[in-house]
């Protein structure tokens, strides 16, 4: 309720001012922008970016500004914290009015839909079509696939869906943000524990299902084998869990037009179909527990697998107690393959100055490329968002290991033709050790459960997910999230759960 009252003020404030034709003196800018023939080098141009990172995360922004200005020297970029993701929005919101929102910002959809009722946001397809500032549309060089150089120019490198969340905002598909750190979620098991009783790991809702009565039974003949209440499954969010099984099971959640459309017969399937398996003693959430992440309800073996963010993986480590394996999320056997996709984006604000405005978005531009993603995924636990950086051997060699080479350079291959990956055995002085032929000795690289949900997170990207951000999408979120808790823990029918979160959007 406080997030939402808190929301509620500035949206209001944003309709005031829209209402008043600009309020408080503030000239609200055309939504076409005045792109200028070139950067004025002439001047100083500094660029303000608001976000709400961490120090850790702050010294690689930093870092890429450094690498940026190796570029466009004259552009200083000046890098705030604003707290976190909700006082970010808040203060954005709040500097509005007065015209003194930041060049940029860190951003989430819904944010950016609040943004809009203000006119502040520059739509950014003028700058992505420009000759000079923007991308190469022409056909793809797959001579040059790979190189970054090429690659920083071409939006076929982004990683499709979520290179397509910048559009959620309108009928027309106008682009208001790009992407910037962004996750998924993956399901955590215990490798240990399925190994042992030689049950496999269901990969689907109905999987779930049936290997979920083979956990009960196997607790039934030995109940003083496992701790109380213990059950297969555990979601880590209400709300995700909500939409997620909504869109497998067929079914819509909300529209373009900023219309509530998740009280369908598919949803309600989907949901019947979880509390099912809720009261047949498989599933829960984290709330069953009295727990806040389903992460540490799976570390104490309350359940032996569960969903959660990618980015988060490091959560789900139960510090040797167990071996962690990690797959995709359960799906709907015969339904339509969805899985949510999360983190945020970075979106550009009008400006008076089309000097200031075009420095902000050649930053932007820069953010977003390989180099930066690249070296933004090498020091966090985020996607890159472009395939390049994904796939060069820096951020390959993270995630499974180095290629293997021989003193000469040949790649080393196993025996069935396959490049070998590890990790290099050194001396004393670091150097690598090769033998008379020139082989080097190297170890089995073992893979984190951080980079082993980064790979399975990855490979579910051609069925990644956005939904539409309109100014009550955020609030609609978190009503479906207490749909699931009504009916799960507060004794309520399906029928009334969602005609009360119905009639709280309406």
């Amino acid at each position: 309720m406080k997030k939402f009252l808190s929301l509620l003020v500035v949206f209001t404030s944003l309709l005031i001012l829209v209402a008043c034709g600009g309020g408080g003196g503030r000239n609200v800018l055309p939504d076409k922008p005045d792109i200028p023939e070139a950067l004025d080098t002439s001047r100083t141009i500094e660029v303000v970016f608001w976000h709400a990172m961490g120090q850790a995360n702050q010294a690689i922004i930093a870092e890429i500004i450094e690498d940026f200005n190796k570029i466009y020297p004259n552009i200083v970029v000046s890098q705030y914290s604003q707290g976190g993701y909700n006082e970010l929005r808040d203060k954005i919101a709040q500097a509005i009015p007065a015209g003194n929102q930041p060049t940029l910002a860190q951003t989430y959809p819904d944010h950016v839909a609040l943004y809009l009722e203000g006119k502040a946001v520059r739509g950014l397809d003028e700058y992505m079509k420009h000759p000079t500032f923007g991308y190469d549309y022409s056909e793809r060089d797959e001579n040059r696939t790979g190189d970054f150089e090429y690659e920083a120019n071409r939006v076929d490198d982004f990683v499709e869906n979520f290179y397509h969340e910048g559009t959620v905002y309108d009928t027309k598909g106008t682009f208001y943000s790009l992407p910037f750190n962004k996750s998924t979620e993956v399901m955590f098991y215990n490798k240990t524990f399925f190994n042992k009783y030689d049950l496999e790991v269901p990969t689907t809702w109905e999987g779930i299902r049936e290997v979920g009565l083979q956990l009960k039974a196997l607790i039934q003949a030995n109940p003083s084998a496992f701790e109380e209440d213990t059950r297969l499954f555990a979601y880590d969010s209400e709300a995700n869990m909500f939409i997620t099984l909504t869109k497998q099971w067929g079914g819509a959640y909300t529209s373009a037009a900023g219309e509530y459309l998740f009280d369908n017969a598919q949803s309600r399937a989907a949901t019947q179909y979880f509390l099912d398996l809720y009261k047949d003693g498989i599933v829960a959430t984290a709330k069953h527990y009295s727990a806040n992440y389903a992460s540490d309800i799976f570390k104490a073996e309350k359940v032996f697998m569960t969903t959660g963010s990618s980015a988060g993986a490091t959560y789900n480590d139960p510090a040797g107690a167990f071996e962690v394996g990690v797959l995709p999320i359960p799906q709907k056997a015969d339904g339509v393959k969805q899985v949510i996709q999360q983190g945020t984006n970075v979106t550009l604000f009008k400006h008076a100055d089309n000097q200031v405005e075009l420095a902000g978005w050649l930053f932007m531009k820069y953010l977003t490329g390989p180099e930066a993603t690249l070296k933004w995924a090498m020091g966090t636990s985020y996607f890159p968002v472009r395939y390049s950086a994904y796939n060069s051997e820096t951020y390959q060699a993270k995630l499974f290991g180095e290629l293997i080479k021989k003193e000469n350079g040949e790649v080393l291959l196993d025996e069935e033709g396959n490049e070998i990956r590890g990790e290099y055995l050194k001396d004393t002085s670091g150097n690598i050790v090769y033998d008379e032929n020139g082989v080097p000795s190297y170890k089995e690289f073992i893979p984190t459960i951080q980079s082993l949900s980064t790979k399975v997170g990855y490979e579910q990207s051609a069925y990644f997910y956005t939904d539409y951000a309109f100014p009550g999408s955020s609030k609609c979120r978190d009503e479906v999230g207490l749909l699931i808790e009504a009916i799960l823990y507060g004794g309520k029918t399906l029928d009334q759960a969602y005609a009360d979160a119905m009639a709280e959007l309406r």
